[in-house]
Parts: structure tokens; C-alpha cells; sequence
């Protein structure tokens, strides 16, 4: 093992479509000698009967407010929560990275799932590099960051 090793926060959105991808990169990151440490919502963090035991991978549960789950419907429902765990998520990742840094563990990675560029926000305040973490399929991120205009192996473009 190296003696640096890399120290990895994995912030995945709190929905069971997003933790299972995020738990097989973890896998994979701690395959390769890394530290990770994954941090969802504490229902979320709850609600995992089946969580890897790995060394090198620890769980660190955070409140967004709806410890019991967000149950609401509508709108403006919906807003108000992702706005308490943008707050929350925000707050509690500024203080981990204070913390480790402080002990002497500092993260050198932040990689977050989609609709939480609040992480990468946060991260960046510190000058912590960051990365998304795609676990849609990739016709979603054709169809909605390259529309359509995709080079395969050969060269060629779908749209030729």
C-alpha cells in the first residue's frame, strides 16, 4: 500500500437508484487503496439493510431535517426540501472537511451524484477537487448534455 493514501467523501443523492451505483464505485475506489468515506441522509443511512463492510470504508449519516423521510407531495413541498438538505448537506459537509483537516486527515476527493452541485460547491470552498458521479444511463446524458452528438469508437457520429 502506499503511504498517501487518497481520502474520498462520496455524497450521494438520498434515493436507493443513486446509493447502490455509489456503493459499487466505493468498491471499486477501496480496491484501489483509497479511504472512503460515503455520507447520505440519516433515513437513507437508515434504511440500508445491506451496507458493504469493507476496510477503508466508512459511513457517516447526516440530518437533512426529515430524519423520518420526506413524505410530502407537491411542488412546493419538493422545493422546501431539497432547500433544507441543500442547508443541511451544506453544513455538515463544511464541517467534516474542517474536521479531518484538523486531525490531520484531510479529504483530497469529493464526488457527488446528480442535483447535489451543493457538494462540489461546498467542497470547492476549500479548494477540494470534485468530481459527479453518473449513475444515469448514458442515453440521458446524450440526450441531455450532448444532444445526440456522439463520437463512437470508429470516429463516426450517430448523427451521420
Amino acid at each position: 500500500m502506499p503511504h498517501h493514501r487518497h481520502r474520498i467523501l462520496l455524497i450521494p443523492y438520498p434515493v436507493q437508484g443513486h446509493i447502490n451505483p455509489t456503493f459499487q464505485f466505493a468498491k471499486r475506489l477501496v480496491a484501489l487503496g483509497a479511504h472512503v468515506t460515503l455520507s447520505t441522509t440519516l433515513h437513507m443511512h437508515n434504511r440500508l439493510t445491506n451496507k458493504p463492510t469493507l476496510p477503508n470504508l466508512s459511513y457517516l449519516p447526516f440530518s437533512d431535517g426529515y430524519d423520518d423521510g420526506f413524505k410530502a407531495t407537491g411542488t412546493e413541498n419538493y422545493l422546501h426540501y431539497s432547500s433544507e438538505l441543500t442547508r443541511c448537506g451544506s453544513e455538515f459537509i463544511k464541517n467534516l472537511i474542517l474536521k479531518n483537516s484538523q486531525e490531520g486527515k484531510p479529504f483530497t476527493f469529493l464526488v457527488h451524484s446528480i442535483l447535489l452541485q451543493w457538494a462540489a460547491k461546498t467542497a470547492r470552498e476549500f479548494h477540494l477537487s470534485t468530481a459527479l458521479l453518473w449513475v444515469q444511463p448514458a442515453t440521458v446524458f446524450d440526450e441531455k448534455f450532448l444532444d445526440g452528438n456522439v463520437t463512437n469508437m470508429s470516429g463516426f457520429t450517430n448523427n451521420q
